[in-house]
């Protein structure tokens, strides 16, 4: 899983109540706003959860940001998930 990404809900898609893709639930939950890039590692232990902050600052995530992607698409590795 080293070095794979995951595209991510930031806010948990458990969390919304949609029953169709009108809903401004479906809406929120689907706009670029609450996706990021995160590391595999990190995706899977986040899970569904929350802290309710736009950043998950309460679980210490690596984001990848469009710089970081653009500059080291063909060597992108992260040692982070190797590390406890």
């Amino acid at each position: 899983m080293e070095g794979k990404l995951h595209l991510d809900h930031i806010r948990p898609i458990s969390s919304f109540n949609y029953k169709s893709y009108e809903d401004i639930e479906f809406k929120k939950c689907w706009s670029l706003n609450n996706l990021q890039l995160l590391f595999a590692c990190d995706n899977i232990s986040k899970l569904n959860k929350w802290d309710g902050t736009p950043e998950n600052i309460k679980f210490n995530l690596k984001y990848i940001t469009y710089k970081e992607l653009k500059q080291h698409i063909k060597e992108l590795t992260y040692e982070h998930c190797n590390q406890a």
